[in-house]
């Protein structure tokens, strides 16, 4: 089927993916025309609250799931080797409205939310041939959770 919309590639998401030499996992890799994405999410529920070093919603300290997502992150870039903008994000998966919130680069909102900003600046960026085949590498580096068991056997 053509697509309505020619001048815009596809969104490549990447679920269940283990990073290469860790037992640490990603829940999903977006990789859009202006950016890749990494998302982590968790069932936190309450007003958004966001301080100099923190993010808290509810009574929960996001602290450590953002350090994870940093590495994560980190991991990505390294990865990428600087070809592309690589920036993380919270899903609130409790969250019932679309507002999104940043605390620096991260995005912090509702599933929706954060889809939406993610669709649009992918609609407004130029096609980039080099995310396309950064996301055909990350899907050889990323593997699904569960390829390879402890000791490296493949499953």
């Amino acid at each position: 089927m053509k697509s309505r919309y020619p001048h815009i590639n596809r969104i490549e998401v990447l679920s269940n993916r283990l990073i290469p030499g860790s037992d640490r996992g990603v829940e999903h890799v977006v990789v859009a025309n202006h950016a890749i994405v990494i998302i982590r999410s968790t069932d936190a529920k309450g007003r958004v609250r966001i301080s100099k070093d923190t993010i808290h919603v509810g009574p929960s300290n996001l602290a450590i799931m953002l350090a994870g997502l940093d590495a994560r992150v980190d991991t990505a870039r390294h990865l990428v080797g600087g070809e592309a903008l690589v920036f993380g994000a919270v899903f609130l998966a409790k969250q019932p409205d679309e507002v999104v919130k940043h605390f620096g680069s991260v995005q912090i909102g509702s599933p929706a939310g954060i889809i939406h900003n993610i669709a649009e600046a992918h609609c407004r960026a130029e096609i980039s041939s080099n995310l396309r085949a950064i996301a055909y590498e990350l899907n050889g580096i990323f593997l699904p959770v569960g390829t390879f068991d402890p000791a490296g056997a493949v499953s």
